[in-house]
């Protein structure tokens, strides 16, 4: 681990100190990618899920899909504290093989978001490694279980600020229709890939019936935040425990000040 992860793990363990006595009213939306054993930074281990799932359980957290929160949210409805949101980008195959057991096995819901495009094929992650992607049959596999929601993560996963709208919208539509093709409910919620947008991509969200979108910006989100921008915060590997359990409440919220105030000092 390099001294960058283990300074930030240090000091989400100290913060948590504090913000344990602190309950935040507002949810946590965790974002995870692959699981299992691939050396991939933006990946947690089979074993590290399972001791976070565990986590969640005995310190009775109320883990509600990403549906449920937006529709608080859109309702104004009050967050209950310890209100957490599982949810995996890119429908990497890992996913099904190794999250979706431990899913079932603490009865746990999550949201998948897929690049339609990848389905059943393999995926170049950002550190040059082809990861594969679930297949259609097993997407429907976990949406029967009732545990798991699919929505959209684009067509193709590209950097949506860098293209032009008409390449937005087709990506939009291109991988609704596929959702709707291949499952039984998606849920019109899109995940931004590398959370990169333009303003009037999410007006254009609104139009075509869209509930809400999520980003990969850290913090956490209450019934005054856009529901077009919903920050998330990022679970890998090197992130250590401490730093999960800070990005379940307030302390990713007092660490992303500190590192605020720290640029503008």
């Amino acid at each position: 681990m390099s001294l960058k992860h283990k300074i930030k793990n240090a000091a989400y363990f100290l913060v948590n100190v504090f913000s344990y006595f602190f309950p935040s009213p507002k949810a946590s939306i965790l974002m995870y990618h692959s699981i299992g054993n691939n050396g991939v930074l933006f990946t947690v281990t089979t074993e590290d899920l399972e001791k976070q799932l565990i986590f969640l359980k005995k310190e009775k957290y109320n883990v509600i899909k990403l549906a449920e929160l937006v529709e608080k949210l859109r309702n104004k409805e009050k967050i209950s504290s310890k209100t957490i949101v599982l949810t995996f980008d890119d429908a990497y195959r890992d996913n099904y093989l190794n999250a979706f057991p431990l899913l079932k096995k603490y009865n746990l819901p999550a949201t998948i978001f897929i690049p339609t495009a990848y389905i059943g094929k393999e995926m170049l992650n950002s550190e040059g490694k082809s990861i594969p992607v679930m297949t259609w049959q097993e997407a429907r596999e976990m949406e029967e279980s009732g545990l798991v929601d699919f929505a959209s993560h684009s067509h193709t996963h590209p950097m949506m600020n860098r293209i032009a709208f008409e390449e937005f919208a087709n990506e939009i539509k291109t991988s609704e229709n596929l959702l709707n093709q291949n499952l039984k409910r998606p849920v019109k919620i899109f995940s931004f890939p590398k959370g990169k947008f333009k303003p009037e991509h999410a007006e254009y969200l609104k139009r075509q019936g869209y509930l809400g979108a999520v980003t990969v910006k850290e913090g956490l989100v209450g019934p005054s935040d856009n529901l077009f921008t919903l920050k998330r915060n990022f679970i890998f590997s090197k992130g250590g425990f401490s730093q999960f359990k800070g990005k379940l409440g307030r302390s990713v919220e007092i660490i992303n000040w500190l590192k605020k105030d720290e640029q503008n000092s």
